[in-house]
């Protein structure tokens, strides 16, 4: 007696579509007694790998780390911004490269090794015991009709999109989904807000696409299958399931194209994106040397300041030396503590702390009491020409631009 593999109904022999489930049977389906055996031996049967899947795993690679790249322009720690978007920009850039050499190898091995399994033949769905509607959504929907027509969701459609569109041949909603994200993406490039934009569309086309799909492509392809039965009212029957399967099933070529063309387009865009066109007839000025120092600067405030304020310490003055040897100064005033601090701006453009006033007070006390030790004089020493320069940075950056001292209020 054969047995359903899906739902364990018993079966006749010829049955081609299980009358309980609806599922396709194919010549795998053995005798109860032949299965037992064969699950003894457990022969090993080897696994195909191909496909979309390395292309589609560097391509979803290469969205994250857009992303973050954007999430990292906007964040308030400023100081190794610059060096980690530089970092996240070259693996954009080179995951995106490879993704073209590995989706041509994808789709060779595909043509090499396509084997289309469970896929009915026109006789065998003739001779089925489905009804001649459900024949033709057979022939047209192809190998994984009971999929489609039985389940609500579709993981398929959730996760690839409108990539999924264009495999199952809905090329009028693919494309409009992929030109409204082409769309924002292009505006994101000049509002970094439209990257949002960007992942709530994505999700709730996602979300949408996995819920309704299967429902609105099994009403699609009733409809087709009518008109296309109008139109061809000549054929056999035989003839028209054949037709049915040539108007039906996917386009893995169409869906390989469009991919590779977002891909492209993700890469291109980005690099040779235009400013842009200002309506004024002024010439736009370029940024001075000058005012890129104070920028950076600021930056440098900022980072300093919200990391203080986050441990509800109070700056009353930043300021910044912008010459060869780059640093920041700041001093910290309150009610219970005074004291001023410099950092080194190294060449990973983070600030190293190089000496504060925090113990001079005490320092000062120890030796006017002469108790002050050989290391305690030379700290006492640094902490001193410390707090000299901190008074000379007012009026020394009158006459050298080098020097900048950012308003605090800027930074609130």
């Amino acid at each position: 007696m054969r047995r359903c593999p899906n739902c364990n109904a018993e079966l006749h022999e010829r049955e081609k579509v299980c009358r309980n489930c609806g599922a396709f049977l194919d010549d795998n389906i053995v005798l109860e007694e032949q299965t037992e055996k064969k699950e003894k031996k457990k022969p090993s049967i080897p696994k195909r790998i191909y496909k979309m899947q390395h292309p589609l795993l560097l391509l979803i690679i290469a969205i994250i780390i857009h992303l973050t790249k954007m999430i990292v322009n906007n964040l308030q720690f400023t100081i190794p911004r610059a060096r980690l978007i530089r970092i996240l920009n070259n693996l954009e850039i080179a995951t995106l490269i490879l993704i073209i050499p590995v989706f041509i190898i994808a789709f060779i091995k595909f043509i090499r090794n396509k084997t289309p399994k469970n896929q009915m033949t026109p006789h065998e769905i003739l001779i089925s015991n489905a009804s001649l509607a459900e024949q033709r959504r057979m022939a047209y929907i192809g190998k994984n009709y009971v999929k489609i027509s039985k389940k609500k969701f579709s993981f398929a459609a959730f996760l690839l999109n409108w990539i999924y569109l264009f495999y199952r041949k809905r090329y009028i909603l693919g494309t409009i989904q992929l030109l409204i994200i082409l769309t924002i993406y292009v505006i994101a490039q000049y509002n970094s807000f439209m990257y949002i934009v960007l992942g709530v569309f994505i999700l709730i086309t996602a979300i949408l696409n996995g819920f309704f799909f299967n429902k609105m492509y099994v009403k699609i392809v009733t409809k087709k299958t009518k008109k296309i039965k109008n139109k061809k009212y000549k054929l056999t029957s035989l003839e028209f399931i054949e037709l049915c399967q040539r108007k039906g099933g996917t386009n893995f070529f169409i869906t390989a194209i469009m991919i590779v063309i977002f891909a492209l387009f993700i890469l291109i865009i980005p690099v040779t994106r235009l400013p842009i066109i200002n309506i004024s007839t002024k010439p736009k000025e370029e940024i001075s040397e000058q005012e890129q120092k104070q920028m950076l600067c600021k930056s440098y405030a900022q980072s300093i300041y919200t990391s203080y304020s986050k441990q509800n310490i109070s700056i009353s003055f930043i300021g910044c030396d912008m010459s060869d040897n780059q640093s920041v100064m700041i001093e910290v005033y309150n009610e219970t503590t005074s004291y001023i601090a410099k950092y080194k701006i190294n060449s990973q453009e983070t600030l190293n702390l190089i000496e504060s006033t925090t113990d001079l007070e005490s320092l000062r006390q120890k030796q006017s009491q002469g108790i002050l030790t050989e290391e305690e004089q030379q700290s006492l020493t640094e902490k001193e020409q410390l707090e000299k320069e901190f008074q000379d940075f007012d009026k020394n950056a009158k006459e050298n631009k080098d020097l900048i001292e950012i308003d605090i209020k800027d930074l609130d």
